[in-house]
């Protein structure tokens, strides 16, 4: 493939990238699923940088087409199918909490660890990096949950189309860029989309759950974005003040407005949730 050609804001990013090199000895050993090329995934990123925004106009051509298509139709009971995709995406992000976070608490154990885990690129290891990787093209196959809401015909919240097309956006533009704060993103996401996805499924096998369990749900998701907006104005901070912190101005852009609205319209979401008034059989 040939050379990437940096766009936008991009400038000098990949020689930062490449540079960081896998620790030696290594602290955690790859799976040979794990065993991936990531400097051909950064370089096809790079070039095809406008194929998310095509996935984008048509999942949203897609779903918002489905809804017009099941207004008058009944829903399609999904019952095993529920159950079967959610207990499937609970795993798939449970397993990638287990092979990044390891590596994220190894550099909150040194001196000055939280600035460290943001801004230096150190302590990487083959795990984490793929598991990164996963983490952006994960977001692709999450993009099933909206058809599963709009063929059953669920409400389809703003919030639930919204947050899918942006981390669509967001993981695919910043991935190349290879920053240490993606460790927070992806360990904090895929922890709070394994308990999320372990309570659909429950929810789907019809266990009566307590309220407490959706408000937890809600409040995971104001946490971690809490969390990712804290550590973009960190970061941001940081290079304004003319410190050493290994992000691009690139990476900046694409992620700290979308972090923001997520919070808020998360944190509207949980108001929302504890105004309600409790149903009187929990699904």
């Amino acid at each position: 493939m040939k050379e990437p050609t940096l766009r936008m804001n991009h400038t000098n990013y990949y020689e930062g990238a490449k540079d960081w090199i896998y620790v030696q000895p290594p602290k955690h050993h790859p799976f040979f699923f794990e065993n991936v090329n990531m400097v051909w995934w950064q370089n096809m990123m790079i070039e095809y940088w406008k194929f998310p925004f095509y996935v984008s106009f048509v999942y949203l051509s897609i779903v918002f087409g489905l809804q017009a298509f099941m207004k008058n139709r009944p829903a399609y009971k999904l019952r095993s199918l529920l159950i079967m995709w959610n207990l499937t995406m609970a795993a798939i992000n449970l397993f990638g909490f287990l092979r990044q976070a390891p590596e994220l608490y190894d550099i909150l154990q040194k001196p000055d660890g939280i600035h460290r885990s943001l801004c230096v690129r150190e302590e990487l290891n083959q795990p984490a990096a793929t598991w990164g990787l996963y983490f952006c093209l994960s977001k692709f196959i999450f993009l099933g949950d909206t058809i599963l809401i709009v063929i059953t015909k669920k409400p389809l919240l703003f919030i639930y189309w919204y947050h899918h097309v942006v981390a669509v956006l967001i993981s695919w533009q910043i991935f190349p860029d290879s920053e240490p704060i993606c460790r927070w993103i992806g360990s904090s996401n895929f922890f709070v989309l394994a308990v999320m996805y372990f309570y659909f499924a429950l929810k789907a096998m019809n266990f009566k759950l307590p309220r407490t369990a959706g408000l937890t749900i809600a409040v995971l998701h104001v946490i971690e974005m809490f969390v990712g907006t804290a550590t973009q104005i960190y970061t941001a901070r940081e290079i304004v003040k003319g410190r050493e912190c290994a992000r691009t101005v690139n990476s900046i852009k694409w992620s700290m407005i979308p972090h923001i609205s997520l919070l808020f319209f998360f944190g509207k979401l949980l108001f929302n949730y504890v105004r309600s008034k409790p149903k009187t059989k929990e699904a």
